[in-house]
């Protein structure tokens, strides 16, 4: 399918579905939140403790396992919901919670993504401590050229790079979890990678062009808002920063409402070729057999 007629087909699905997806991200996180606050506040909670057992400091880690893992299963609901949106098939907020009532089905791909995540913030904890170490002088001097929290943003620039060089390539998942159920996840893993890496370009255009006027006005409300950052004691320009926020987080969530469905609407397009072909095969299968 050419590129216009992909977009004219993504534009139906899109004004379909985009207040059902935006209202969606809310609830996703007041969701994740409840769970953070349950699991990873409580995790924060004991490793804050001056004496900790060792038994305390696996509790702390397994419950920080455990939020991170059900993010995962809210978003492996969302994605099936998104999905079933871009197949025009019924859909309820209730298929948030698919991922808990498919447990089997979803668990496995949730587990994978928590698992690269723990991998990310091992690798993360291991760079800090081995510049700490090996170059002592380094946080110190980074921070009296840069500020006090230089350290901690290129920690978190690092970390985020790192995550979305593990993570990025498994964008298609979920997806391929719902639509074979059967298959091990580990190699349903290798072919999202694969899958992502044929089309890599294309699919971050898409996503990109997506989002559209959105993306961009999200980006110029920001740049306004950072602005007037310094402006506290003018009630004036207060307001005006309070309007260009407000806007600045309307733009962010359509756009992040249309990206979250692009991905599956660029999936949907990958697989149907696939589809086609097994069809025709069969086909001529059955019309040999006869």
């Amino acid at each position: 399918m050419k590129n216009k007629e992909l977009f004219v087909k993504f534009g139906e699905v899109a004004r379909r579905n985009l207040n059902k997806i935006f209202f969606t991200l809310f609830l996703i996180v007041i969701l994740e939140s409840l769970c953070s606050a349950a699991f990873i506040g409580t995790s924060f909670f004991l490793n804050s403790q001056e004496e900790i057992s060792g038994a305390g400091t696996f509790l702390s880690y397994l419950l920080m396992f455990c939020g991170v893992f059900f993010w995962f299963m809210f978003l492996g609901g969302f994605s099936v919901m998104l999905l079933r949106m871009v197949r025009n098939e019924f859909v309820t907020l209730g298929f948030l919670f698919y991922g808990f009532r498919k447990f089997r089905q979803i668990a496995p791909a949730a587990f994978l993504y928590t698992l690269l995540t723990g991998l990310c913030a091992a690798v993360t904890a291991g760079a800090m401590y081995f510049v700490s170490k090996a170059n002592p002088g380094f946080i110190p001097l980074l921070q009296a050229q840069f500020g006090e929290r230089a350290f901690f943003y290129l920690l978190l620039i690092f970390s985020f790079v790192l995550f979305f060089l593990l993570c990025f390539p498994q964008v298609f998942l979920f997806f391929l979890r719902y639509d074979n159920p059967k298959r091990n996840v580990v190699s349903l893993g290798f072919l999202s990678t694969k899958l992502l890496l044929k089309n890599v370009f294309r699919f971050i255009g898409f996503v990109l062009t997506a989002c559209g006027r959105n993306l961009i006005l999200a980006v110029f409300y920001f740049g306004i808002t950072l602005s007037f950052s310094d402006a506290q004691k003018d009630s004036v320009l207060q307001f005006f920063s309070l309007v260009f926020d407000f806007l600045y987080f309307v733009n962010f969530y359509k756009a992040l409402s249309l990206a979250s469905l692009a991905v599956p609407f660029f999936y949907e397009e990958l697989r149907k070729p696939s589809i086609e072909l097994i069809v025709s095969l069969e086909k001529s299968g059955e019309d040999g057999s006869n």
